[in-house]
């Protein structure tokens, strides 16, 4: 598993990004994450949440990062 319990409730997340090679930070289990566009739901699942204070983009045009395969989940199969 990519997460790794370290208090109750909160994950320590591995992850690598273009510069970042087995970064770690902190996460939490979301019960349902809900992606929306123009009011429709796109996706409904469990997921793993990462917290960084770090900014995702110069512009702020993004706040949140989500997993390449989110779309992708099934309803039975969606816990991480």
């Amino acid at each position: 598993m990519w997460a790794k319990q370290f208090q109750t409730g909160i994950y320590v997340l591995q992850y690598s990004t273009v510069g970042k090679k087995n970064a770690k930070m902190p996460g939490v289990m979301a019960e349902e994450i809900v992606v929306l566009k123009d009011g429709e739901v796109l996706t409904r699942t469990k997921g793993m949440l990462g917290i960084s204070q770090e900014e995702l983009s110069e512009t702020k045009e993004f706040f949140i990062l989500l997993p390449n395969d989110i779309f992708d989940r099934e309803e039975s199969s969606n816990i991480l």
